[in-house]
């Protein structure tokens, strides 16, 4: 081994941690290019620096990258397998920050190989179907149909039938028979478009924010093939009046979205400094994935995207169908079921408690009389299953930790299982979180500047800066402000502010 590299790891060894790393590159006369890598440690206020220009040592401090802690907003360089990893990974946070890439990809599933033949026609008929409900009213209201139907496509012999179901008037026992007959088809494919919303006071309105999506799902294979969904908030930064046409424009522009060669693709709801951004990405994971535990109801075994394709929406009832409460980290999910004449409300809900101190998923069945039955208690959520799921959505889960606060101090690091394993197995799992320390450290020179943050706070909101262009001269060298507007780094300041003023 180099003598350079040696001592660099003999340090290392003592405990000594690298601050900072410096690559110098020189050209002679001759074109010849002289690397040369200094790095920076320090242990105790002891700094030692090393400069070398071996091959073995520059290659090996090539590999090393700054990665976030999870405990803290720290950082520490960590050895790198394959530098090209973290730089992707860079890159789509970047991008997924800055709006440079609006879409990302979290699944993109087929149906099966010798049935693929089916694919355009299944999208040609969740085309229709769509279209078809556009002008239709859930009488007296003015909310789309689409929201009560679910269209049925089941192909035998390539015989193809179509049917529409209401939601409110289907039974469990009615499902039963539908997946029984789904597995005698060459395939069956049910479309269904949701809306969650919480009951809210529309005088005192802050906080409040629906849920719009749409879910394709393989009924013969007990398997969701897209699944996709936004808050209004989002909805309205492209489409002016969500409420024409009774929300249907929504469901459209996602429809648009699904759209592959031979496939059905579910995205990352962005962007992301929208209120509640937090829990859509754990709604994606499961109503993607599934869970393994069953959904026992009756003796009667369903997967969990079964709820959200078949379960009605309770907005016309007046009850909350959907609830996220940052403070406490908790958000749930509750739908209408019908047996019989009796009716019943469905309810995942994801937590953190003493009974289950990560991240959990629990499914309850309240029925009209208010009597309770936890069917799944405690189903923990694991982010190394969601990366290996799906790196994107495993991004987007961590990221939300920048705008959220109470994301990255009730979750983050104890309360979501699986993170120090996925660490340990590959440290780039946790390289989203670097946003969250690149904020904390500027928030922290930020807070005590009151006079910084009210200009800054001025600039957020489009107001005239007077008298207070060294302020303004601070913010743009810290990188909140450039160019008279809020940067990135500076928009996800302002939200942390906001959010510890609550407090």
């Amino acid at each position: 081994m180099a003598k350079d590299l040696e001592n660099l790891l003999r340090l290392k060894d003592k405990k000594y941690r690298i601050k900072k790393i410096e690559v110098n590159v020189k050209v002679d006369k001759t074109k010849k290019t002289t690397e040369t890598a200094t790095v920076t440690l320090e242990r105790n206020g002891n700094i030692q620096a090393i400069s070398s220009s071996e091959e073995c040592f520059c290659s090996y401090v090539s590999h090393l990258h700054s990665i976030p802690h999870i405990e803290d907003d720290e950082s520490a360089f960590i050895y790198i397998d394959n530098p090209n990893e973290f730089f992707d990974i860079q890159k789509k946070i970047v991008d997924m920050f800055s709006g440079e890439q609006k879409d990302f990809i979290v699944c993109e599933r087929r149906i099966q190989k010798e049935y693929q033949r089916f694919s355009k026609i299944i999208e040609n008929y969740e085309k229709n179907w769509i279209l078809s409900e556009k002008q239709l009213r859930i009488f007296p209201t003015k909310l789309c149909r689409i929201f009560r139907d679910i269209g049925v496509l089941m192909i035998k012999d390539s015989n193809e039938k179509f049917d529409l179901i209401d939601k409110a008037k289907f039974n469990l026992s009615d499902l039963q028979e539908l997946l029984r007959r789904s597995q005698k088809c060459d395939t069956a494919v049910c479309f269904s478009a949701f809306i969650l919303a919480p009951v809210h006071n529309h005088r005192k309105n802050e906080g409040y924010d629906a849920i719009v999506g749409l879910i394709t799902y393989d009924l013969k294979n007990n398997k969701t093939l897209s699944f996709n969904l936004n808050t209004l908030a989002q909805f309205q930064r492209k489409i002016q009046d969500v409420g024409q046409y009774g929300l249907w424009q929504c469901i459209s522009d996602l429809f648009e979205k699904i759209k592959g060669n031979d496939s059905f693709r579910s995205f990352l709801p962005l962007p992301l400094n929208v209120r509640n951004f937090t829990p859509l990405p754990w709604f994606c994971y499961v109503f993607l994935n599934g869970i393994q535990e069953d959904i026992a109801v009756d003796g009667f075994v369903f997967d969990l995207p079964l709820f959200i394709v078949f379960g009605t929406p309770l907005i016309l009832h007046k009850k909350p169908s959907y609830m996220f409460r940052p403070e406490k980290q908790m958000a749930f999910i509750m739908l209408g079921f019908q047996e019989g004449n009796e009716a019943s409300y469905h309810h995942v809900r994801f937590d953190v408690s003493k009974g289950g101190p990560t991240l959990h998923l629990d499914y309850v069945i309240y029925s009209g009389k208010g009597a309770s039955k936890k069917v799944i208690s405690h189903h923990t959520i694991n982010y190394e299953d969601i990366w290996n799921f799906s790196e994107n959505l495993a991004i987007g889960f961590l990221v939300a930790s920048a705008y959220d606060v109470n994301f990255e101090t009730i979750i983050i690091p104890k309360r979501l299982s699986g993170i120090e394993k996925a660490f340990k197995m590959n440290p780039l799992t946790v390289y989203p979180l670097f946003v969250r320390s690149m904020a904390a450290s500027v928030y922290r020179w930020l807070k005590g500047k009151p006079e910084a943050i009210d200009t800054l706070r001025n600039i957020a909101a489009k107001k005239e800066v007077i008298d207070g262009k060294q302020l303004v001269s601070e913010l743009e060298k810290k990188g909140l402000v450039k160019q008279g507007e809020l940067t990135v780094l500076g928009d996800i300041l302002c939200a942390r502010l906001q959010q510890r003023a609550r407090r």
